[in-house]
């Protein structure tokens, strides 16, 4: 046989071959958003290959998941797809539009042309989806000064993990930070921290955090500081654990004297309400003040333990309005029943000093009279209570 007689039938019979691959009637779907953002618009496109009929003159539906729920036919909505579109993109090709993408939206989704069909499952992957934390899913806490730099930040949900970098200045911040993610359903929790402080005053100074999470990089933190006088007005106040704990004691103490005053002072308290009826309404002003100093002490006291939990920096303020409120509260408390702010404040003092004297002069008599019984062995006057301000003290 000849050789070009062979070659000619074999390319005859690989050409009808290809003719009937290609022309052989199918539907494929495919991502077309890469990546697809969670919170932006993704597509799923739908490709058909067949006769010469365009896509848009065929039978077009979309379905969801294992049941496959009916989503949208020839470009018409069902009642509960509202978040989903089709477009006819060409005469082989249309796309299913998700509006904003979320976390329910990963399922097994179905397009059929007619009586062909592909499907296509939206599983998360690394390559192809991406969640980028935004507004209150990022926390972040951070102290800077010319030689010490700490900060905490915490994100979720994200997706996929994010590979973060810090740098002070130009130096790297590698050896300082640490970061520790866990997944919490679909997504990550990723908490970043570092505690740095430099052997010398490093000025000026810039300090930023950015993490690329899937292709794309995100900042989280930049600071720059160019003059170091001004270090104090431009860094952010954070506290300390043991500050904290510190400010949180000190309310507690605020409260609890609010407290014991009310208890102590409530005969007075309740002979002065009685006897508001018989004063005229400028003659209440002093047992006004005493009602909004108790309640505003004591609204304070929350609002600081808010700001504690919170780490907010508006903490010093709330505690110093407690600490003001507690005082004034202490003071108009004590004689509810005056009708002069001025005179009550002086009684106050006065009530103050004299309980302190005999306090003193009461300790002073105790040790006197233990001294004139030394000879005589009797210490059953030592170890004797004294009352002192309400309590009881040991002398």
């Amino acid at each position: 046989m000849n050789v070009k007689y062979f070659l000619l039938i074999c390319l005859t019979y690989l050409t009808i071959i290809l003719k009937v691959i290609y022309s052989e009637e199918g539907v494929f779907c495919g991502v077309n958003s890469n990546p697809a953002v969670f919170g932006k618009d993704v597509s799923i496109s739908c490709i058909y290959n067949g006769s010469n009929t365009c896509i848009e003159n065929r039978t077009r539906t979309w379905t969801k998941g294992q049941n496959k729920d009916f989503l949208m036919m020839d470009g018409h909505p069902s009642p509960t797809a509202e978040r989903y579109k089709e477009n006819v993109l060409s005469c082989s090709e249309v796309e299913l539009e998700i509006s904003n993408l979320s976390s329910d939206d990963l399922d097994n989704y179905q397009c059929y042309i007619d009586f062909k069909e592909c499907e296509l499952p939206l599983n998360l992957d690394p390559y192809k989806y991406e969640y980028h934390p935004h507004g209150e899913e990022i926390k972040t806490n951070f102290s800077l000064s010319n030689d010490e730099f700490s900060f905490f930040i915490e994100m979720f949900p994200v997706y996929p993990i994010p590979m973060c970098t810090v740098f002070f200045g130009n130096m790297p911040m590698t050896d300082f930070f640490k970061q520790k993610t866990q997944k919490i359903g679909h997504f990550y929790q990723s908490k970043l921290n570092l505690e740095f402080k430099a052997s010398g005053i490093i000025c000026p100074i810039t300090a930023n955090a950015t993490c690329k999470i899937g292709q794309t990089e995100i900042s989280l933190l930049k600071f720059e500081l160019k003059n170091c006088s001004d270090i104090e007005m431009q860094v952010s106040l954070t506290l300390t654990s043991t500050e904290k704990a510190i400010v949180c004691i000190l309310t507690i103490i605020c409260l609890a004297l609010v407290l014991w005053s009310m208890c102590r002072n409530r005969t007075l308290i309740q002979k002065t309400y009685k006897e508001l009826s018989d004063r005229n309404v400028w003659d209440i002003r002093r047992p006004l003040l005493a009602v909004l100093a108790t309640f505003g002490s004591m609204s304070g006291d929350i609002l600081t333990f808010t700001k504690i939990v919170e780490d907010n920096q508006m903490l010093f303020l709330c505690f110093a309005l407690a600490l003001l409120l507690t005082f004034a509260s202490l003071v108009l408390l004590s004689n509810t029943n005056t009708i002069s702010i001025r005179e009550g404040v002086r009684k106050s003092f006065e009530r103050f000093i004299e309980k302190f004297e005999n306090c003193i002069n009461r300790e002073q008599n105790t040790i006197e009279y233990d001294a004139a019984n030394t000879d005589n062995h009797d210490d059953t006057a030592r170890g004797q209570p004294v009352m002192c301000f309400g309590f009881i003290v040991q002398c």
